[in-house]
């Protein structure tokens, strides 16, 4: 049975037209301008008049920690997502100008470029599936319609989860490498459908800037007094000052 054959529905497809970008030299400036590792000096850039931090978990959510993306994925339309407050509260000190982003290489859903997502091993899904194909069953049996379903299944979800890798050189900062892509600041949510915000983030003048880092349990931002000031003014956001000397905040079971 052909792959098309497998319907999922309530699984959109990332956002279309991704500008992934050509070269690395937009997050040039980054390296030269981060302090040590596991502060927020490390993840955030120095030199913005002021810091703030976020947790990655929304003010409505049951859950007391979500990890390494400001979309906690849960769903359930409790309330908006801390993303989506956040993308409000930058739109009035961004404007129309182009922002830059970066995701971390080492997400298990993006695929080598010019292969098969359906074939990638760097991605698990939990699928049920007949195993065995009893003796006698013909090809048109029911047990074997299933089992083909099953595995057509699989590879679609697959195919509809992953993203393909872009040809193009990885921007390498301490510890991790990025893709880079870009776009007007609605480009952030690229990936909600996969519930990925970027790792960083940030506008062509470098006014402010925003990293999530993958096993932190809060959103770290460089900025202006005044963006700052706008963003602790933010219901549910639940913002607080930090200094770039701070440790960045890991699980409480960590």
């Amino acid at each position: 049975m052909p792959d098309d054959d497998a319907h999922l529905p309530g699984l959109p497809p990332p956002l279309g037209g991704v500008a992934w970008d050509d070269d690395a030299s937009a997050g040039d400036w980054i390296g030269p301008r981060t302090g040590d590792p596991g502060t927020v000096g490390g993840c955030v850039p120095s030199g913005f008049a002021a810091y703030a931090r976020i947790p990655d978990a929304p003010a409505w959510s049951d859950e007391d920690e979500g990890m390494g993306s400001l979309y906690l994925g849960h769903g359930g339309g409790s309330g908006p997502e801390q993303m989506d407050l956040l993308l409000e509260a930058l739109a009035p000190f961004t404007g129309d100008q182009e922002c830059h982003f970066a995701l971390w290489t080492g997400y298990g859903w993006l695929y080598d470029h010019g292969t098969r997502p359906e074939d990638s091993t760097s991605f698990a899904a939990l699928t049920y599936a007949i195993d065995d194909v009893g003796e006698g069953d013909a090809p048109g049996s029911s047990f074997a319609l299933a089992q083909a379903r099953a595995q057509a299944a699989a590879h679609a979800f697959r195919a509809a989860r992953q993203v393909e890798r872009p040809a193009a050189p990885t921007l390498a900062l301490p510890h991790r490498d990025y893709h880079l892509w870009h776009g007007p600041l609605a480009q952030a949510a690229a990936f909600a459908s996969l519930d990925q915000s970027p790792t960083l983030w940030w506008p062509d003048d470098r006014s402010w800037f925003v990293c999530t880092e993958l096993d932190t349990v809060a959103t770290d931002l460089g900025g202006s007094e005044e963006l700052v000031a706008a963003l602790l003014a933010v219901p549910g956001l639940r913002v607080s000052r930090v200094s770039p000397d701070d440790s960045v905040q890991m699980p409480a079971d960590w």
